[in-house]
């Protein structure tokens, strides 16, 4: 009634189910006619014809079935008296949308699904129920994903004949399947592999006859349903692995004829040349019956059988090959490890972004536990599955994404040694990410790696356990293993220390710019500026040496170390000890009331310069004496914990250099001290004994306190803290005390009774002052 109510009142209609012209607009005024421009027909007729040849040919499956404009269940009728107002191209445009609608290159967009309710969510593992009939029960097939989300299964057996000749695709949006053309192709194959490329399918390999293995490539177009042969010269394979990455084939081991092989084939989709890949690394032994799967540039091959001792094993190693590199790697389960797989065969694996999910097989019975590898750490995890899950082994899993989640559909096998063609769905868990986190901030990765099952060591790759982490002792005699989200109290001290060292950079680089800004300015010359840009610098080091502090210990990072302490240490103290020295020259003159010999800007420079050249040459003799190095690293168990080993800085107790770096450092201090209290009575504003003062003080906590500590091996997590506590106190005592006075006396000198006159630096000894405690030559005119 609608149709006729529309072309009756002059509007364009189409019909549906039937020719409409017939039934509605036959017998009415052409110009009335005319407005029916076609109709969609359900070619009823077609289907009953499709069904009595299927029995006659003895293809004929019971059930529900599908028919669309892909099988010709659906077509368009002629337009009748609307021909003459369609447009020249229109015909041409309606076969090209009718082309698209079989191949799917153009759908609708309704499905009538909802794939969140209807599936259920993450870790679910569910059968699928297709309205119409699912393909014969078989095992020994292939599959395939195309990006159009669509499976694609061929061959494999339904009994021990001959392999199977038929190709089906699964469309999961309306949860039917469909057969599709497929004489002239290949014939019956089993135990081949399908990949797909540019939406086409490609088909490799196989046992043709049930006898013979075959190693040609054919080409399966989806938009014609047509087969053509690619290529006759490939390895005859069967029970191998395949994988499409940037244009190429790749072929994985297999079986030719009854002979085992590990070898990587490649094949040029754009040259059609067939090369064979030499690798590197630890390849696959000689296995049949593994699962494999790949994703972008790597491929997984996992479980398999393999004879060891005239007897038949299963594998439960997981190779990962990349391509790029032509690289094998290997991963095993570690010693004593129950959270890994169980060697397997007659498995599947799915790739999806870093993992691959692991399901099924035969071990000495049906498996259905779901495994997934995560690449990035190179475990296994085992998953806790929703649903009921069987055990079967000979299926074929194929991975897809539906607004963001991924799911695997598995088809077929032998479930408790019956052929099934049953179709199940499991939706995977989202991939963990690792965090963005400070290099302080060790826990929170630790968390994501502990929750993804790591139990086990590998220090290489820095990756570790939950129990190795967060016990409160110190890794390579660092903090590195205490990290913000330890305890509340271990992120208060992090962050605090953190905060200190960060304003005390700061701290040095606005003193230097102030001393820059007031280069001429009296309080400045009077302190010696190159004395000032000295420790200024050494202070740097001081402060830099917190980062390999805290870091995991290489042989690097145990070298740095001692090259930061030296240059730190002897800038601050060589510095203190010339300016003194310097002072003291100019009072022991004035003293004896003689004519100083005045010490330079210069000479001071080269006079720190030999002291620093001393360090440098004793560290340098250091590095490359390989015999007495620092810088290796050895490890020191726990007895208790093996897992809790933690590597360090080798032991320097019998080193002969590191005595003498040691000993270099007290005669150093030694010399200081001893300037500074010859010049304790002189004006403050010209020497730095109470500077000096505070730096040994620090320095004989740290070997009084600190230093057996570390010897005893006593609370070494306490120790490391109190050892930051006393380096930030030796580093930034100097730089407080010589920097702070001096800033408050040139921005506020009114409360300092200074002299404002510029004096040269040249010669400071006219404006010296004694105290008035001192010899009577403090009361003469200097």
């Amino acid at each position: 009634m609608g149709v006729l109510h529309a072309i009756t009142n002059g509007v364009f209609a189409t019909g549906a189910d039937t020719d409409e012209f017939g039934t509605t607009a036959k017998d009415l005024d052409p110009q009335v006619s005319q407005y029916l421009l076609t109709s969609w027909q359900k070619r009823v007729d077609n289907i009953v014809f499709a069904t009595v040849q299927s029995v006659y040919d003895g293809t004929f499956l019971s059930g529900s079935h599908l028919y669309n404009v892909a099988n010709h269940g659906l077509e368009m009728s002629d337009c009748h008296e609307s021909c003459p107002l369609w447009p020249v191209d229109l015909p041409i445009l309606l076969e090209t949308v009718t082309v698209q609608l079989a191949t799917r290159a153009l759908t609708t967009g309704i499905t009538g699904i909802s794939f969140t309710n209807h599936f259920g969510g993450s870790g679910t593992f569910v059968r699928l129920r297709p309205f119409n009939s699912a393909p014969p029960k078989v095992t020994g097939h292939a599959a395939v994903m195309t990006n159009a989300n669509d499976m694609y299964i061929y061959g494999g057996t339904k009994s021990i004949s001959e392999g199977y000749a038929e190709m089906y695709y699964y469309d999961h949006a309306y949860e039917a399947w469909s057969q599709l053309e497929s004489s002239g192709g290949p014939g019956g194959l089993e135990n081949h592999v399908m990949a797909s490329y540019n939406d086409d399918i490609y088909i490799h390999g196989g046992v043709s006859g049930g006898i013979y293995t075959v190693g040609s490539l054919w080409k399966y177009v989806v938009s014609t349903q047509t087969w053509s042969l690619v290529s006759n010269s490939g390895p005859a394979l069967h029970f191998h692995a395949a994988h499409v990455y940037d244009d190429k084939l790749y072929l994985f081991g297999g079986l030719q004829e009854s002979a085992v092989k590990n070898d990587v084939w490649e094949y040029s989709f754009s040259t059609g040349d067939w090369v064979k890949v030499s690798t590197t690394g630890p390849s696959p032994i000689d296995l049949v019956e593994f699962c494999s799967t790949g994703f972008n540039n790597t491929m997984y091959v996992f479980g398999g059988k393999f004879i060891q001792d005239s007897r038949i094993s299963l594998s439960s190693i997981i190779y990962v090959f990349n391509i790029d590199s032509a690289e094998w790697e290997s991963y095993s389960s570690p010693e004593e490890e129950e959270d890994w797989p169980p060697g397997i065969s007659g498995c599947s694996l799915s790739a999806v972004d870093e993992r691959a999910v692991l399901y099924g097989g035969f071990t000495d019975e049906f498996v259905s536990d779901v495994w997934i590898f995560d690449n990035r750490f190179k475990i296994f995890e085992k998953q806790v599955v929703t649903g009921t899950v069987s055990g079967r082994l000979g299926h074929t899993a194929v991975t897809y994404e539906h607004e963001g989640t991924h799911r695997i559909l598995i088809f077929g096998g032998s479930e408790a040694g019956t052929l099934s063609n049953q179709l199940f769905l499991y939706t995977i868990p989202p991939l963990t990410p690792i965090p963005e986190t400070l290099w302080i901030d060790c826990r929170a990765k630790e968390i994501v790696t502990d929750k993804l099952g790591v139990r086990y060591l590998d220090r290489e790759n820095e990756i570790y356990p939950y129990s190795y982490m967060c016990d409160e002792y110190v890794d390579c005699s660092n903090s590195w293993d205490e990290g913000l989200d330890c305890s509340p109290s271990l992120a208060g001290l992090w962050i605090g220390i953190g905060v200190i060292i960060f304003f005390s950079i700061l701290f040095i680089f606005v003193s230097f710019v102030l001393v820059i800004v007031y280069w001429n300015h009296a309080v400045i010359v009077r302190s010696t500026r190159v004395f000032l840009i000295f420790i200024l610098v050494g202070g740097l080091p001081g402060l830099l040496l917190f980062v390999p502090l805290v870091e995991f210990r290489t042989e690097e990072r145990c070298g740095i170390m001692w090259w930061l302490i030296g240059l730190s240490f002897t800038l601050i103290f060589g510095s203190l000890a010339i300016k003194n020295f310097r002072i003291w020259r100019l009072f022991n003159a004035v003293n004896k009331l003689k004519k100083p010999n005045i010490i330079t800007d210069t000479h001071m420079s080269m006079a720190l310069a030999a002291v620093l050249l001393v360090d440098l040459v004793i560290l340098a003799i250091w590095t490359g004496v390989d015999s007495v190095t620092p810088f290796s690293v050895e490890m020191v168990e726990d007895f208790e914990d093996k897992e809790k080993s933690h590597q360090v800085c080798k032991d320097l107790v019998d080193n002969p250099l590191l005595w003498i770096f040691v000993g270099y450092k007290f005669f150093i201090v030694g010399i200081s001290a001893i300037i500074a209290f010859k010049t304790r009575v002189a004006d403050e504003q010209y020497h730095e004994a109470s500077y000096v003062a505070l730096c040994v003080y620090g320095y004989l906590i740290l070997a009084a306190i600190i230093l057996p500590l570390y010897l005893l091996g006593l609370a070494p997590f306490a120790t490391q803290v109190l050892s930051y506590i006393v380096l930030l106190f030796c580093v930034m005592i100097p730089e407080l005390f010589i920097f702070v006075p001096k800033f408050l006396m040139i921005f506020w000198p009114e409360n300092f009774e200074v002299s404002t006159a510029q004096t040269s630096s040249l010669s400071p000894h006219p404006s010296l002052k004694v105290s008035k405690d001192s010899s009577s030559v403090g009361k003469s005119k200097t």
